[in-house]
């Protein structure tokens, strides 16, 4: 139960670090906060729970620790938004728009 309550608050660290960033321009907007960081944080949490889950299994490949939940709770939302991005078709990548 512990490495979920970690991979939680790593979670939660990664939004108030991100939170910590955008609160101070003028043009920041709650709404917007929760709209492009809802479906990151919780694929993140999906999938950390579930790594936790199977860590008997995987646990050659990936020992999971009380470190490693919170990591993962903290690099899986970054992943997600990365991915995110990529597909959006407002922002300008290397090829070009995303269409």
């Amino acid at each position: 139960m512990e490495f979920y309550l970690l991979l939680l608050a790593g979670a939660f660290i990664y939004l108030l670090l991100g939170l910590n960033e955008v609160i101070k321009k003028s043009e920041f907007v709650w709404s917007i906060f929760f709209k492009e960081n809802l479906i990151p944080t919780i694929l993140n949490i999906i999938c950390g729970a579930v790594l936790i889950y199977l860590r008997d299994k995987i646990g050659d490949i990936l020992p999971i620790t009380e470190v490693t939940a919170v990591f993962l709770g903290l690099s899986g939302q970054v992943l997600f938004k990365k991915i995110g991005k990529t597909f959006d078709p407002t922002i300008e990548t290397l090829i070009g728009k995303n269409k």
